[in-house]
């Protein structure tokens, strides 16, 4: 993805005759992104589109949970959660999908107290 400055000297580039390979060198962008942009007149640089997080479908459940006892540990989430349908780490790497406590933590930190 380019910012704008980045999407302004890109068309300003190709327009004085650079080469895609010569303006990714100058840039600092993969080819293919480069081309992108050339290729689409209408294409705009921008901000990328939220995506759902793995965890909203089970959002209310843990809020249920964490209103029943807020002190409630993350770990013991993650296995209820996993028990659900949630990919849960399994502690070997490769093949491990390692994304539960940073999906976990955000979700439950909005209905923990505080700690002051």
């Amino acid at each position: 993805m380019l910012c704008w400055e980045e999407f302004v000297e890109l068309r300003n580039l190709h327009e004085r005759g650079w080469s895609v390979s010569a303006i990714t060198r100058h840039l600092g962008k993969d080819r293919k992104t480069v081309r992108r942009y050339l290729a689409d007149p209408n294409a705009r640089p921008g901000v990328r589109k939220p995506t759902d997080k793995l965890i909203d479908p089970y959002a209310a459940y843990v809020e249920a949970r964490l209103e029943d006892n807020p002190h409630l540990a993350g770990t013991v989430l993650d296995r209820e959660l996993g028990e659900f349908g949630l990919p849960v780490p399994t502690g070997r790497w490769p093949g491990t999908w390692l994304a539960s406590a940073p999906t976990v933590r955000p979700a439950t930190a909005r209905s923990r107290p505080s700690r002051r």
